[in-house]
């Protein structure tokens, strides 16, 4: 279990009494009104700490998602990866209690609405992005690698059939375009949509994240996620480039996505100036701020305030 050190300003009493069992034997025996009116009394001087909140790192493809996945796996064991294997399952949304962390190809508007039904745990959401036309170009050059890797026919078939498409349509500029338009939502405002706070996404309205990093931040984001500072490598990506890169950087393909890939340029115009993340951010479900004050006036009327 993740844990980290209360103040009057951070404090949980489901995390606190989580961390703190003989606090929350107290409080169902009866003899301590709440964890907030121990943690009052006696919490600062016995140094004591609440559960941490829940890390989500809304891990868009191809922007070192795998990088911090591996980091994240080596300091904190108790977490996900690839979540989006479970998180729909109703009877899994449990797992959501006893994880420090998940990670998964997984929408903000999503996730942050199945956690809302499934745990009043609060939660702390991160992600990267990348340049929008680096993106995009890597994206549909690992829908070609795959094809040549092992396990490739373990591949869902609609993966299967957008890799077959792409291979068999050539790569001139004309053929790139039209497949980018025909599978848009895997790479036109792939970024938007997964970082967007609505579905479908709204110009400009992103999700409520804690961190959201560039790849030269990486460092950053895993301090800001765990606490620790590490040095990180961004792993190398393994794919050789099927096609000219430099087709991405024509006159003719940047132009078409300045038009269609409008969204992610906004997009990481607004994470490189830092407008994506709130350092202070710890999303709370509104079910825990009923159940908050609900409690706060049983506290009052037991202490005859």
């Amino acid at each position: 279990m993740r844990l980290e050190a209360v103040t009057d300003q951070n404090f949980c009493e489901d995390d606190y009494l989580i961390a703190n069992p003989d606090v929350r034997a107290a409080v169902e025996k009866g003899t301590l009104a709440s964890g907030l009116r121990h943690f009052q009394q006696h919490g600062y001087r016995e140094k004591r700490h609440q559960r941490a909140p829940l890390i989500f790192f809304v891990h868009v493809p191809k922007t070192a998602g795998s990088t911090v996945n591996s980091h994240l796996m080596e300091l904190l064991s108790d977490g996900s990866i690839h979540s989006e294997g479970w998180f729909f399952d109703d009877a899994n949304m449990c797992r959501l209690d006893t994880f420090s962390w998940v990670s998964g190809h997984i929408t903000y508007s999503r996730a942050s609405t199945r956690i809302r039904q499934f745990t009043n745990r609060r939660v702390e959401y991160f992600a990267c992005v990348r340049d929008p036309t680096d993106r995009v170009r890597s994206h549909y050059n690992f829908l070609i690698e795959i094809f040549h890797r092992s396990g490739y026919d373990n591949n869902p078939d609609w993966v299967k059939s957008m890799s077959e498409q792409i291979r068999k349509s050539g790569y001139s500029i004309p053929a790139i375009q039209a497949n980018l338009l025909e599978y848009k939502s895997h790479f036109l405002n792939c970024q938007t949509l997964l970082l967007a706070r609505d579905d479908p996404p709204v110009a400009g309205a992103f999700g409520s994240f804690k961190f959201v990093a560039t790849p030269d931040r990486l460092t950053e984001l895993l301090y800001t996620m765990t606490g620790k500072k590490v040095p990180v490598v961004r792993r190398e990506n393994e794919s050789s480039h099927h096609f000219d890169p430099q087709l991405f950087r024509e006159p003719e393909m940047e132009s078409f996505l300045r038009r269609h890939n409008a969204l992610d340029e906004q997009l990481f115009e607004f994470a490189r100036s830092g407008k994506l993340s709130n350092p202070t951010e710890a999303w709370t479900s509104p079910p825990w701020r009923a159940r908050a004050r609900a409690l706060a006036l049983r506290t009052k009327r037991r202490l005859g305030a």
